[in-house]
């Protein structure tokens, strides 16, 4: 008898969620939370402009 794991074959549902996994982690994923900082960035800026504050100080 052999009690090897080897190669565990994946189950075809897993292929969704791994997709998602390389979609959230990968480039896009990056790219995403980069623009999320940016407008973060780009509406605290407006509201202190708009308070008639000076935002960088």
């Amino acid at each position: 008898m052999n009690d090897s794991l080897g190669v565990v074959p994946q189950r075809i549902s897993a292929l969704p969620s791994r997709i998602a996994g390389r979609f959230l982690t990968g480039p896009a994923g990056h790219f995403l939370a980069g623009a999320i900082d940016w407008l973060a960035l780009l509406g605290r800026y407006l509201a202190a402009r708009a308070a008639g504050r000076d935002p960088w100080a």
